[in-house]
């Protein structure tokens, strides 16, 4: 029974995202058929919540005009009380200044989630679109953000400008670049003024600053303190397990 209820759970959320994130006016009333007794409204609630914590200020204000004309659903504010309560709203913001850092960007992704930490990622150009970023970086605060990975190559300056406004650890990562190999952008990334950090880790080093955003939180997260040992102590078996198996075959037939 357990297995059905987290089935039926898993369902929802999808088709809920997916339902609302092809709507360019969230159009909550093409939810209405799912909202019946054999489908917690919970979920439903659930999976609004987790697109919500992704979406811009205009598109929350929207749900909550919605929510007032679909009476079935509740209000913007009830969906706010339950992403606080509930400790679901991304933790790190991952932002790039093109979809060519994408690889690099998501290492970082790929360690976050596999010590279960929430996380938003966007593409946001710090030159060729200031005031979108002006705003990402204003509201990251109030999103629940409290460490920010910022990527960008050449004149790298999205990681710095986000380290001036948003008030908690920005951690930047330089992109390899054809023309320099990177030392541009790791010097506009790691050339920072004084008062204004930012925690530069190496030329496309995406792991490394998902690690180091991981353990920013540990400091007051027990739990995921205890994931990073755990990773740490995969890592030295994984060296472990070669270096027995190099014992073992000898160099010529390591493989």
């Amino acid at each position: 029974m357990g297995f059905l209820v987290e089935f039926t759970r898993m369902v929802v959320l999808k088709r809920t995202c997916r339902l609302l994130a092809t709507s360019p006016y969230m159009k909550v009333s093409c939810l209405a058929p799912m909202a019946q007794p054999q489908l917690p409204t919970a979920f439903v609630i659930r999976a609004i919540a987790y697109l919500l914590i992704r979406s811009s200020p205009s598109d929350i204000q929207e749900f909550a005009h919605a929510s007032m004309v679909h009476s079935w659903l509740p209000s913007g504010t009830f969906i706010v009380n339950i992403i606080k309560e509930e400790n679901i709203m991304p933790k790190v913001g991952i932002v790039m200044g093109s979809d060519s850092d994408m690889p690099v960007m998501s290492k970082a992704a790929d360690i976050l989630e596999k010590l279960g930490i929430d996380y938003e990622m966007r593409i946001i150009s710090a030159h060729r679109e200031p005031d979108v970023f002006f705003e990402y970086a204003k509201t990251a605060e109030e999103k629940g953000f409290k460490v920010i990975i910022a990527g960008a190559g050449m004149a790298a300056h999205l990681p710095g400008m986000c380290a001036a406004i948003f008030p908690m650890p920005v951690i930047g990562i330089p992109m390899h670049t054809t023309s320099l190999g990177g030392r541009d952008s790791l010097y506009s990334i790691v050339q920072m003024p004084s008062g204004i950090p930012v925690a530069t880790v190496a030329i496309n080093g995406g792991a490394n600053a998902g690690l180091l955003a991981a353990k920013i939180l540990a400091t007051s997260d027990p739990e995921l303190l205890n994931r990073l040992k755990a990773y740490s102590q995969e890592l030295k078996e994984q060296v472990e397990a070669k270096d027995a198996r190099l014992q073992e075959v000898g160099h010529k037939a390591y493989k």
